[in-house]
């Protein structure tokens, strides 16, 4: 399902997904793989052992449904992660990419005329799905994103402790 809202993974350990999302954002998580299009940057905030790779999916009229959903498959922002967590929080590393070209997830026919299937979101070698190619994105770790924050009230908000807020 393409959605151009907001996909929260929330508390579902050892598991693997296949969203398709405008924000994604997970909290909380531990040992997921997640083969992602994301619309704006994906964070993790207090998530372990996440994996993230390209999203790889197809099935017949999936290039008209990021369409409607205003998606443009050539902006996949799945490397660029945005960490919450300090660097120490939770024993690091806390997330990694997976940027082989790993083979396409083609959904099971259905009954019924829908087409062949499609995918209009290039691979990261810049393949696309039934063949062709564009030009691949370029590699995340020169993208010049912080891969963390600086410890912040709204940070520790999100662990739960008070935090007094001086007025200037």
């Amino acid at each position: 399902m393409v959605s151009a809202s907001s996909d929260k993974q929330k508390r579902a350990p050892r598991s693997s997904g296949l969203p398709v999302a405008a924000e994604l954002r997970t909290r909380d998580c531990k040992d997921l793989r997640i083969s992602l299009y994301c619309a704006t940057q994906p964070s993790i905030e207090t998530s372990t052992g996440i994996t993230f790779s390209c999203w790889r999916g197809a099935y017949p009229g999936l290039g008209e449904h990021f369409k409607r959903a205003r998606l443009d498959p050539a902006k996949n922002n799945w490397t660029q992660v945005y960490d919450f967590n300090s660097k120490d929080d939770l024993g690091a590393p806390h997330y990694s990419l997976d940027e082989s070209v790993h083979p396409w997830w083609v959904a099971p026919p259905q009954s019924g005329d829908y087409g062949p299937p499609d995918c209009p979101v290039p691979a990261p070698d810049g393949s696309l799905f039934g063949g062709g190619r564009t030009e691949p994105p370029p590699k995340s770790p020169g993208s010049g994103l912080p891969d963390s924050l600086p410890p912040s009230p709204g940070r520790a908000a999100a662990h739960d402790e008070e935090v007094e807020l001086e007025d200037d």
